[in-house]
């Protein structure tokens, strides 16, 4: 977990569209078969990265990344405002401008 954190985190924020936060949710996925089993596999992934960051939390990694990143893909009501609470942590948001820096990437746009 920790070295797929030191990893797969970075690239992730490096590479998230700067405007991700300002987006409006776009809703469920129309009622295909298969869309609807991709929508599923979103969902069970982000379930597990999100338990990976919460292990995070506790052995050394970026477990607060890994729990946004893993809430940005699961489906529930509350959604964007509890990933704009978690991205608006001081020290979050300075660690993700921080990796968006280092690829001379623009940083995120925050509301507010």
């Amino acid at each position: 977990l920790f070295v797929a954190s030191l990893i797969a985190v970075p690239v992730i924020f490096a590479y998230m569209p700067e405007d991700y936060f300002m987006r409006v949710a776009r809703g469920f996925p129309k009622r295909r078969p298969f869309r609807q089993f991709l929508h599923i596999l979103k969902n069970l992934f982000g379930v597990l990265l999100l338990l990976c960051g919460l292990i995070l939390l506790l052995l050394p990694g970026q477990g607060i990344l890994m729990i946004i990143i893993g809430i940005s893909l699961i489906d529930f009501p509350g959604k964007h405002q509890l990933q704009l609470r978690l991205i608006k942590m001081p020290k979050v948001r300075n660690s993700v401008q921080w990796i968006r820096a280092k690829v001379h990437h623009k940083p995120l746009i925050l509301p507010g």
